[in-house]
C-alpha cells in the first residue's frame, strides 16, 4: 500500500492547496478536480467501461497507477469496487470539508462528525476487509466508527497547539456551545472515554458472536458425523 498512502498524502495537499490558494489555476473548481481523479481512479481499477486512459488531473495522481496495478493483481473485483467506493466517500469529504475552509466557516458539531468520518478512508488502506454482509453487522460499524471518532479527537488534541484550523474539533465545540478552550478539551476527553466504553462493548457482543457460532458450527458437524 506504499503507493497509495504516498498518493492519498500528496492528495491531500492538493486539495489544501486548492482550497486556500488565490492562484485562479487551482481555485477554479475542486469539485471538477475531484471528479477527474476518480475517474483516472476508477480506470486505473480496471472498473471503467471507458476504453480510454483519462489524463491525470494533476502530477501527483499518476501514482495511483502504480496502486492500482498491484491492486488489480491481489483483488477481485468486487473488493476493487469497495475499495473504489471507500475512495470516493474520501474525495466527497475533501470536497465539502473545502467548502467550509473556502467560506471560512466552521461546521456545526453533527456536521463535523458526519464529513470527517468520511475522510478516513487513509486508515483503510491498513486494514483487510471484512466480507460485505459482515460489515453491515451493526457492532462493527460501531467498532469502526468510534475508533475512528477516538483517532480523530486525540490528533485534533495533540496537534491544536501547532495549528489552529476551523475545521478541527475544538474550534467546532468552542463555536457551537460557547464553552471556552479548557471545557472543550475536557469534552472531548469525555469523548474517547465514551468511545472505549463503546469500543469495548462492541468487541465484547463480536466474540460472543464468534463464540456462538463455534458452537452453532461444531453442533451441526456433530449432528452430520453421527447421522451421516
Amino acid at each position: 500500500m506504499s503507493w497509495f498512502s504516498l498518493w492519498i498524502f500528496l492528495w491531500e495537499d492538493v486539495i489544501e492547496a486548492t482550497g486556500t490558494s488565490t492562484d485562479s489555476t487551482l481555485t477554479t473548481d475542486f469539485a471538477w478536480l475531484h471528479d477527474e481523479a476518480l475517474k483516472y481512479v476508477e480506470f486505473q481499477l480496471e472498473l471503467s467501461s471507458s476504453p480510454v486512459d483519462p489524463p491525470s488531473p494533476t502530477k501527483y495522481c499518476v501514482l495511483f497507477k502504480y496502486a492500482g496495478g498491484l491492486l488489480r493483481a491481489a483483488c477481485t473485483v468486487p473488493e476493487r469496487r469497495r475499495f473504489y467506493d471507500e475512495v470516493r466517500e474520501y474525495m466527497k469529504g475533501c470536497e465539502v470539508e473545502q467548502t467550509y475552509v473556502r467560506a471560512g466557516e466552521i461546521p456545526s458539531l453533527h456536521g463535523f462528525w458526519e464529513n470527517r468520518i468520511s475522510t478516513s478512508s487513509t486508515i483503510h488502506g491498513r486494514l483487510q476487509y471484512p466480507r460485505p454482509s459482515l460489515s453491515q453487522i451493526a457492532e462493527l460499524k460501531t467498532l469502526w466508527f468510534e475508533l475512528n471518532r477516538h483517532i480523530f479527537t486525540m490528533n485534533d488534541v495533540f496537534s491544536f497547539k501547532k495549528e489552529i484550523s476551523l475545521q478541527s474539533l475544538i474550534p467546532v465545540i468552542v463555536n457551537e456551545t460557547g464553552a471556552d478552550v479548557d471545557a472543550a478539551v475536557a469534552s472531548m476527553v469525555e469523548t474517547v472515554r465514551i468511545s472505549a466504553q463503546r469500543v469495548n462493548e462492541s468487541g465484547d457482543a463480536l466474540l460472543a458472536m464468534t463464540a456462538t457460532m463455534q458452537r452453532l458450527t461444531q453442533a451441526s458437524r456433530t449432528i452430520f458425523s453421527v447421522f451421516g
